[in-house]
């Protein structure tokens, strides 16, 4: 036998010993990723996962997300069993398209622990838990069906199925003719609703951008000379009515201009700021006190920088900047 054919024999059989140890959960010589899961072979044996499946106990995570959540098989089943504890007389399938309300669109009413749970991969303030096991969309995207609205706005702000590439186009046709659901401060389960929180979600929203591309300025002066102005939206000034829905927190932006435009100064404000943003202008919401009644109270506008001047916006007001907070008594923070 000459030295080619043992060659050739030893790579063959140097085969076969490969394919039959890997099979029987053993591990070649050389650490690879056999299932390419983001975990070398000599890790997975450590953690007792197969090294090839990357997903080894069908939860929908691959080995090495898994790992990184710190979600095995147990966890997640864990999850499940609070769940079917909780809600007993409902399916599995936790969302439902037509009665959102009724959904269980958070995991952490669940008393768990919350580290892993409120990990958000794609920055949408679902969490990822939520994601895979509750809404079943793409961990990794922001619009897990590709249609223009994101997952966040999808699901509680239009009761819209994530899933579906089509809903959104014909959804897209009914504005302005729309009302959006009221957010709930545990929605999406990554909790901290800052002002930065409200804006960033009601930003990526079309409904948002559908008003922006409608809104205007229109410029006056007023009895000493000083220009000054009102904010349209759609046609309409930007607050109409004051008062407070009763919901208990602040009316995001697309509920607020879809149920008459009426909130109390958080609320316009950041209705204000959200539109003026999508308009491309450089603006901050602002809290600070004002003079009421014989006394300092609180009080949110925004400022707006137009054409080289700054601006207060008060609900549908503008007044220069310039000289207002001395002679009005407003102080910001």
């Amino acid at each position: 036998m000459n030295k080619k054919v043992k060659i050739t024999i030893l790579i063959i059989v140097s085969t076969i010993i490969y394919i039959v140890i890997s099979q029987e959960g053993f591990y070649p010589f050389w650490d690879l990723d056999h299932d390419k899961d983001g975990l070398v072979n000599s890790r997975e044996k450590e953690l007792g996962t197969l090294i090839n499946d990357p997903d080894s106990d069908d939860d929908g995570l691959i080995d090495g997300y898994n790992l990184t959540l710190n979600m095995n098989s147990k966890r997640l089943e864990h999850i499940r069993t609070l769940i079917d504890r909780k809600y007993p007389e409902q399916e599995f399938e936790l969302f439902s398209i037509d009665n959102p309300d009724n959904s269980i669109t958070l995991i952490g009413e669940l008393d768990l622990d919350t580290d892993p749970l409120e990990i958000d991969a794609d920055g949408d303030y679902i969490s990822d838990a939520i994601e895979i096991i509750v809404l079943k969309t793409n961990y990794q995207k922001i619009d897990s069906d590709g249609d223009g609205f994101d997952d966040f706005n999808e699901v509680y702000t239009w009761s819209l199925d994530p899933n579906n590439p089509e809903d959104g186009a014909q959804f897209f046709l009914q504005f302005p003719n729309v009302e959006a659901r009221h957010w709930s401060l545990n929605d999406g389960n990554v909790h901290g609703y800052s002002d930065w929180k409200y804006e960033e979600i009601s930003l990526r929203d079309p409904y948002i951008s559908w008003l922006a591309e409608r809104s205007e300025i229109k410029w006056d002066l007023d009895n000493e000379g000083n220009r000054i102005g009102k904010f349209y939206v759609n046609g309409e000034l930007s607050a109409l009515e004051y008062g407070d829905e009763g919901h208990g927190s602040i009316d995001q932006p697309s509920f607020y201009f879809s149920h008459r435009r009426m909130g109390v100064c958080v609320d316009s404000s950041l209705a204000n700021v959200v539109i003026l943003k999508a308009m491309g202008l450089q603006t901050r919401q602002i809290h600070g006190r004002i003079p009421f009644e014989g006394e300092l109270t609180g009080h949110a506008w925004v400022e707006v920088t137009i054409e080289g001047h700054e601006y207060i916006v008060n609900f549908g007001a503008l007044f220069l900047k310039e000289g207002f907070y001395e002679k009005n008594g407003w102080i910001p923070n």
